[in-house]
């Protein structure tokens, strides 16, 4: 006897799959709306959902809403990775996209975030685009961490490492950024911004740590007196010795 085929029961478990679909259509005028839906998930596949919208109903065009537009997603979630994605196209021209992706590892860890659109209800209040990631890294005495936001061309990011040795531990941290206002500006005034490097490092015997801080005082340049702060310090103490 020849084998037998996959049955239908058999495709239904290894994909789930809804559709609807709705039509609204005037007689004499014209007018339609057309709406629809679909949502597959595969058994071994990412989570598919799909939606369509088009009308001819000119209210609705000066109310902003185009005559077309599909919304799409698509996600996937597995024990180390996750992955999600969403994209919005109006009138056959892409306006949304965000994407998400995690992963999860013994060693490491990542999440990643990026997006950007070209919304015309949203441009000039909100950013055109954006992206954020962390990572975290684990290695045999030591451990890794980043984080990075970008907005337009504007970026900020900070590092720190931690390595560990037999009886030492030393700490090293960099920030840097090209934000031209940093949540200290007000009044739209020049902005205050600031620079902070800073490492330490800790011993059975001894603890030693140093850092610097540049400041542009900005709008608070006339009060203060001066066109720019520079200030750097370091300490190391020990059991019979501290010094500043």
């Amino acid at each position: 006897m020849g084998g037998m085929g996959p049955s239908n029961q058999d495709q239904v478990a290894a994909e789930s799959q809804t559709q609807a679909i709705v039509a609204l259509h005037g007689r004499n005028s014209g007018v339609s709306v057309d709406l629809t839906a679909l949502v597959a998930w595969p058994l071994h596949g990412p989570l598919q959902m799909v939606s369509n919208a088009s009308h001819t109903v000119p209210t609705l065009q000066r109310l902003g809403l185009p005559f077309s537009s599909q919304l799409m997603f698509l996600g996937l979630w597995a024990a180390e990775e996750m992955s999600s994605s969403l994209w919005l196209t109006c009138d056959s021209q892409a306006s949304l996209v965000v994407d998400v992706h995690d992963q999860n590892q013994a060693v490491s860890k990542q999440l990643l975030f990026s997006g950007w659109h070209r919304l015309p209800s949203l441009l000039g209040c909100y950013p055109s685009s954006a992206s954020v990631s962390a990572n975290l890294h684990y290695f045999e005495g030591e451990f890794q961490s980043t984080f990075a936001l970008g907005v337009e061309e504007h970026h900020f990011h900070i590092s720190i490492q931690l390595v560990a040795a037999k009886a030492s531990l030393a700490n090293f941290m960099e920030l840097e950024h090209s934000f031209l206002q940093v949540q200290l500006t007000w009044n739209r005034g020049q902005p205050v911004t600031l620079q902070l490097a800073w490492a330490d490092r800790f011993s059975a015997h001894s603890i030693a740590c140093d850092g610097c801080l540049a400041a542009s005082p900005g709008q608070l340049q006339e009060t203060l007196g001066l066109d720019s702060l520079w200030a750097c310090g370091a300490i190391t103490q020990t059991p019979d010795v501290f010094i500043e």
